[in-house]
């Protein structure tokens, strides 16, 4: 059965709160009525979602007609080994120094280990990291050629390419669909706030991004419906900035607030919200 595949981080992870599955990529497959299989991880690396995407084609998982979404991180994320095989989700983490994830073995993992990342975070080339995305992404693009009924988009979680898309897209295959946006404007754009946006002052009150995939279900919705559009007419020029609504949200400084925004269908109620509530 055509099946939706979704590769990245947490701007496209399959979130469940509640016992309840949320995000875009959920909407996605209730609006195609199709089966979505997610391998995307918050807080993942770039290298091991494409890592996935390889793992899947390797087992023969991907069948001659699916929808491939992928959805590349920041440059910069760790790919060591234990990343890529133990704990996915600590990538991202270790580059902000933030310890709000478990397992607590993975913070043992940094400690023990803190010297060889902070040299290679120093040392790590970031243009070569970025003609390395760029291959990636051509991977992709070899695969959907080898895939005439497949349909490959790239989604990028961020801004991570100095190149002229067009050096490398010209007359791309059909079936090869490459978005000229990164969802964190997107996510960005929807805050309104009068500062300049800093992550942390985000989270600040909420400990995490109390939104899914760092979007407001308002954009969530809009991001879905235009993939839909996209898919059906394999030409991806209609997903544009413009489309999503923003300052939809402010800063969250209170539980009555963040129950504001539920009631309001703009953020998901969370079970443990007196967990994440400051």
């Amino acid at each position: 059965m055509r099946t939706i595949r979704i590769y990245g981080d947490s701007f496209a992870f399959a979130a469940t709160f509640n016992n309840i599955k949320m995000g875009w990529g959920k909407m996605l497959g209730d609006l195609l009525s199709l089966p979505v299989h997610n391998s995307a991880v918050s807080g993942g690396s770039t290298e091991y979602a494409i890592k996935s995407f390889i793992n899947d084609i390797e087992n023969n998982l991907i069948g001659d007609d699916d929808i491939i979404i992928y959805v590349p991180s920041s440059p910069g994320r760790l790919y060591f080994s234990y990343q890529l095989n133990v704990a996915p989700n600590t990538a991202g983490p270790y580059t902000h120094k933030t310890f709000y994830f478990n397992p607590t073995e993975s913070r043992e993992w940094y400690w023990e280990n803190k010297s060889h990342i902070e040299w290679w975070m120093v040392n790590n080339d970031r243009d070569m990291q970025i003609i390395t995305f760029e291959s990636y992404i051509q991977l992709l693009k070899n695969f959907a050629i080898s895939k005439p009924n497949c349909t490959v988009i790239v989604l990028p979680a961020f801004h991570s390419s100095k190149y002229n898309q067009d050096i490398f897209n010209n007359l791309p295959p059909h079936n090869f669909l490459r978005a000229n946006i990164n969802l964190s404007t997107v996510s960005q754009i929807e805050i309104d706030d009068t500062t300049e946006y800093d992550y942390f002052k985000w989270t600040k009150f909420t400990k995490v991004d109390s939104r899914v995939n760092h979007l407001t279900q308002i954009n969530l919705t809009i991001l879905a419906n235009l993939l839909v559009e996209s898919i059906k007419t394999l030409n991806i020029d209609n997903i544009t900035y413009d489309k999503f609504q923003t300052n939809i949200i402010k800063t969250i400084t209170s539980k009555e607030e963040y129950l504001k925004y539920v009631e309001n269908n703009i953020l998901p109620y969370r079970k443990d919200i007196d967990q994440i509530i400051s």
